[in-house]
């Protein structure tokens, strides 16, 4: 008799700490709403005394995963900076690092616009977004140098180069990225 109530008790707090764990899984990797909106400080490679104050748009859901990659599906604005003929394509962030590439498509033609990377944290709570100066004589020809930096949550220049330095340190390919 004593056994079998043991066998209960065991079990019982097995399915609950099951129970719990669920719970912790589906709250924890569930996606979550962005809404950004708020003007932030532009910052241009090279020019330490360069600083613009543009508005900031970001609207989407951010979905962390647990066996792939996080991924973010919506849209990014930056009112004078970013504003694109076409769509986001959703990004997928490797170790931290996602591409802004939009979609722009019509009956005769599709267009793609590479216009730079963000940077995230692993819940998204902090970023940045270089955004390159393209060349308006080639099709999107893309220069590394010079760009612009936005940071979130949006600081001075220096805080700004911190974080990204520190977000970059995820990712091996961005090793090459100098940010002045």
């Amino acid at each position: 008799m004593n056994k079998s109530k043991i066998r209960i008790v065991v079990f019982s707090l097995f399915i609950s700490i099951m129970i719990i764990i669920m719970i912790i899984i589906f709250f924890a990797f569930k996606p979550r709403s962005i809404h950004i909106d708020k003007e932030v400080n532009v910052y241009m490679s090279g020019e330490p005394n360069f600083i613009e104050t543009m508005r900031l748009n970001i609207e989407g859901e951010f979905d962390k995963n647990i066996f792939k990659e996080d991924s973010f599906y919506g849209d990014i604005r930056i009112e004078g900076l970013i504003d694109p003929k076409g769509e986001l394509l959703n990004i997928i962030f490797y170790n931290g690092v996602g591409d802004l590439v939009y979609f722009n498509s019509s009956y005769f033609f599709s267009e793609f616009e590479h216009l730079g990377l963000i940077v995230i944290d692993r819940d998204f709570n902090e970023f940045c977004i270089v955004v390159y100066e393209t060349n308006e004589n080639a099709s999107q020809s893309i220069s590394h140098k010079p760009y612009k930096l936005i940071s979130y949550p949006n600081e001075n220049r220096e805080e700004s180069i911190k974080r990204f330095n520190k977000l970059k340190m995820k990712d091996d390919w961005l090793s090459y990225f100098k940010v002045e």
